[in-house]
């Protein structure tokens, strides 16, 4: 669960910073280059999002976490 977390939270910190990078770049090749980083990022939170869900699922199923617990970290 703690891994879940963790995860989360480093996405959530790159999403932060390329946001504070949009807000003071003047450059537009640098604008470009991080809009492009920002549609991958997206991306790869879909998929984690997914992943995330399945292995919430598991755990519930085998009863390593409750549904509350699993309800709690996707929020």
């Amino acid at each position: 669960m703690a891994l879940e977390y963790n995860k989360i939270r480093s996405n959530l910190g790159d999403l932060l910073r390329s946001i504070e990078e949009l807000r003071v770049v003047e450059d537009s090749e640098k604008l470009y280059l991080i809009i492009k980083n920002l549609q991958k990022g997206k991306e790869i939170l879909k998929e984690i999002d997914t992943l995330t869900l399945s292995n919430i699922e598991h755990l519930i199923s085998v009863r390593k976490i409750t549904t509350v617990e699993g309800i709690s970290i996707l929020k």
